[in-house]
């Protein structure tokens, strides 16, 4: 079926829809206009395809171009409440960005199970068993209360920036649960997945995340040390660590220490640089004032901070930090810590 009238109408399924010997290449319904809403009335587009295996394993065929909505070109549509299975392209979805998918089930299409474009939000809905990802939305867009499960590739992937993936659950899928840039915002479940999850190359996490950098630098490039969404962190951001958690995917651990885990590393040898919090300093002499003009020198002094080291002489204890002041002109790591 083909909707290309005028743009803001409703159409409605009234029964199920079985594309039984239809080429493989025919979509179920085709949306031409934007800003149209189709309900699937509670009913099943069907198509010749079929998934075995799950995850990793899965295998889905024929090959074929025919998906169950498939709305290109056109902005703003919308396609609710019904189940979308067996197609041999992707369940429901397109190009078209603006668009909104809730309340279905796209379940063995061979391709992907939902897929929107930029700024689009899919809500209530579940992907299982499809051949790729289970979700695949453009910039900007919103992933709520949903669950992916079992797909070939990622569960949840966003091809830009700015996305929320929240109350959503990701489990047994072939590649990550999630698949999202660094500036995208997260507060969902991912287990059992074939690979780590990414959120802009470092592990996907519902708190703040922080980390010490692998490599080390003087003073005056320690603000520029840290990656992409992430910024040199100030000692009060990082006071109380129950509200944080520590990014090993990003870190790499530095230096490597026999028993860190996927925590942060302690001690003197993972020491780095750390804001004051204070106004520009330098060569005061006092362990946790010195700040090498701000960042800006390799003259002088500057603080350093090490979680969790036995105190000594040389050393201030700050909440579950020790501080310390060493040489700007000396490289060392730097503690980096989200942004938001």
């Amino acid at each position: 079926m083909s909707i290309t009238g005028a743009a803001g109408r409703n159409y409605r399924l009234t029964s199920d829809l079985n594309l039984a010997g239809v080429p493989d290449n025919i979509s179920g319904i085709i949306v031409g206009a934007s800003f149209v809403t189709v309900n699937l009335g509670g009913f099943t587009i069907e198509g010749t395809s079929s998934c075995t295996g799950t995850g990793a394993s899965i295998s889905c065929g024929p090959t074929g171009s025919g998906s169950g909505v498939l709305f290109s070109g056109v902005r703003g549509t919308t396609v609710r409440n019904g189940r979308v299975i067996g197609m041999t392209s992707t369940g429901v979805g397109g190009d078209g960005g603006s668009a909104t998918v809730e309340n279905i089930l796209a379940f063995h299409n061979r391709r992907d199970g939902i897929g929107v474009g930029d700024d689009s939000i899919v809500r209530n809905s579940i992907s299982q068993q499809n051949g790729q990802d289970g979700f695949q939305l453009g910039s900007g867009s919103v992933v709520d209360s949903s669950t992916a499960q079992g797909n070939g590739f990622d569960g949840v992937k966003v091809q830009g920036p700015g996305a929320v993936v929240s109350d959503t659950v990701a489990r047994g899928n072939g590649f990550g649960g999630y698949n999202l840039d660094h500036t995208s915002r997260f507060t969902s479940v991912s287990y059992a997945n074939g690979q780590p999850d990414s959120c802009g190359g470092g592990i996907c996490t519902p708190s703040r995340r922080f980390y010490l950098t692998a490599g080390t630098h003087d003073g005056a490039n320690a603000l520029s040390a840290c990656d992409d969404g992430f910024h040199m962190a100030s000692l009060p951001e990082l006071f109380d660590q129950s509200n944080f958690v520590y990014d090993s995917a990003r870190s790499s651990t530095y230096p490597p220490l026999g028993d860190t885990g996927s925590g942060p590393p302690r001690g003197a040898p993972a020491s780095g640089w750390i804001r004051t919090g204070d106004d520009a300093h330098n060569l005061t002499g006092t362990a946790g004032f010195d700040n090498c003009l701000a960042w800006s020198t390799t003259s002088g002094e500057g603080m350093f901070g090490i979680l969790d080291e036995s105190p000594n002489s040389n050393l201030e204890y700050t909440s579950q930090w020790r501080v310390g002041n060493g040489q700007c002109a000396s490289p060392r790591s730097v503690w980096c810590i989200e942004d938001r």
